[in-house]
């Protein structure tokens, strides 16, 4: 039985403007493989019709801390309206999105004890109520300033990725 802690909710990233799609991605995944997680796309959508189309993108980094507990970060991608642009950046021609993008990052705590002791169930209750409410230990709160801290980064950093196309692209 795994116990999920909601650390970090609804990080929310808008951008509207020109940008490119699998660029975004690579560079979000490069953000979450430097700081030891692992890219796991859990639900992936495309709708496309005449005019535009859109994309829904759920994906789920993981990072395994301890034999015991896993970190998460749950990134839910939204893109609206996109149509496709062609525009000249340093003299070559490249193809760009334009829309209205949403990220939203949520940071959550896996932990299974079950799995780590193979204790009987009083043990397993008594170990969690006391995690939970009583104590809790100083390396389980350094893991969890962990998560926060690799949220904001890759929040930051795709945050300034996006706002780069404004200043390499004029419209």
């Amino acid at each position: 039985m795994v116990e999920k802690n909601l650390v970090v909710d609804q990080k929310i990233l808008e951008y509207r403007g020109l940008f490119e799609f699998d660029e975004m991605i690579r560079t979000l995944d490069s953000l979450v493989k430097s700081k030891g997680y692992e890219l796991q796309e859990k639900k992936a959508e495309e709708k496309v019709s005449e005019e535009e189309k859109e994309i829904h993108l759920e994906l789920r980094p993981l990072k395994r801390v301890t034999n015991y507990q896993t970190l998460m970060i749950k990134v839910t991608i939204n893109a609206k309206n996109l149509t496709e642009e062609i525009h000249a950046v340093g003299g070559k021609k490249r193809h760009f999105h334009k829309g209205n993008l949403s990220l939203v990052f949520d940071g959550w705590s896996l932990t299974d004890f079950e799995r780590k002791t193979q204790e009987r169930m009083l043990n397993y209750f008594i170990r969690g109520v006391i995690s939970k409410y009583l104590y809790r230990s100083p390396t389980e709160g350094k893991i969890i300033g962990g998560l926060k801290s690799d949220v904001d980064f890759v929040f930051n950093q795709l945050k300034s990725f996006l706002n780069l196309y404004k200043y390499q692209i004029k419209e």
